[in-house]
């Protein structure tokens, strides 16, 4: 009578446990490594950049060059509705201004801006000239010091700009009446 041969089970054979066991923990490692680099840190602000993101914003708006400053403004939402009406509102001013910053958060500056708009330059939204002060007036062409173009037949600009890093991109607050307010809520305008 042939006696029956019992193959060893997966279980029981200590080879195959401890492959399964090995790559079983190089699935582990390998998908720990992934979730790893795809979580990875993120790239954080630079001052350095923000300053050629805002001479960037104001050659866009010194030239009227809507899809240009469009395309700056695209990491929002509402980047190209605001390009029209900043371009509308501010575009061909010839603004010479210089900026300071200051944080209260993480990642938000508010962006002083200071100095002049050229003799020459366009009158702002609905034919009023741009006052100092308006929200979302353009940014700079340097970073500290008296404006090149201060003199004669210039207009003073001072304005402040809510600039922030999201994401790996510079973001600029949309101006007033871009994004739609929601019927039901509060009114944050500030007191004049």
């Amino acid at each position: 009578m042939p006696s029956a041969q019992s193959e060893p089970s997966a279980s029981s054979d200590p080879v195959r446990r401890v492959l399964r066991l090995g790559a079983l923990s190089a699935a582990v490692l390998c998908a720990a490594g992934l979730l790893s680099a795809c979580a990875g840190e993120q790239k954080k602000a630079d001052l350095a950049e923000q300053d050629r993101f805002l001479r960037q914003y104001v050659a866009l708006l010194n030239e009227s060059d809507e899809d240009g400053l469009a395309g700056l403004l695209d990491d929002h939402p509402h980047g190209k509705d605001d390009a029209r009406a900043r371009i509308g509102a501010y575009g061909g001013q010839k603004w010479d201004v210089t900026w300071s910053r200051t944080s209260d958060f993480a990642n938000v500056w508010q962006v002083r801006l200071t100095g002049t708009a050229g003799a020459a330059g366009t009158a702002g939204a609905k034919g009023a000239p741009a006052s100092a002060g308006a929200k979302g007036a353009p940014a700079s062409a340097g970073t500290k010091g008296t404006p090149a173009s201060a003199g004669a037949g210039s207009r003073p600009v001072e304005v402040v700009e809510t600039v922030s890093w999201e994401g790996e991109h510079w973001l600029l607050t949309p101006l007033d009446g871009v994004v739609p307010r929601p019927s039901d809520a509060a009114d944050t305008t500030p007191p004049q």
